[in-house]
């Protein structure tokens, strides 16, 4: 999809709407991260399509060498829900 046609999020509304961590139950907001599925220096944005809610523990996870965590992508289902797909310790999950 163009950049052009994504819509940039306010991250502090994003972790309010999203209220805990897509992985666990976290719900403290001071814990919670906005993570950009396509990073930064790949001209990921903070986009609904590119934004996951996580916590500081999960994106430590992801983000460490050997991710025990691979994120592929975000689909928007036809019920209007959000499915993720990606790979934990080497097992492939949607959620």
């Amino acid at each position: 999809m163009p950049k052009k046609n994504w819509k940039l999020i306010n991250k502090e509304a994003f972790k309010k709407l999203a209220g805990h961590c897509y992985f666990c139950p976290c719900a403290d907001y001071a814990c919670l991260h906005v993570h950009r599925i396509i990073p930064g220096e790949d001209d990921g944005i903070y986009s609904t399509f590119n934004s996951l809610v996580v916590c500081a523990n999960h994106h430590n996870l992801i983000h460490s060498d050997d991710p025990p965590i691979v994120i592929d992508r975000k689909y928007l289902c036809t019920n209007g829900k959000w499915l993720l797909h990606f790979w934990e310790n080497g097992k492939e999950c949607w959620m």
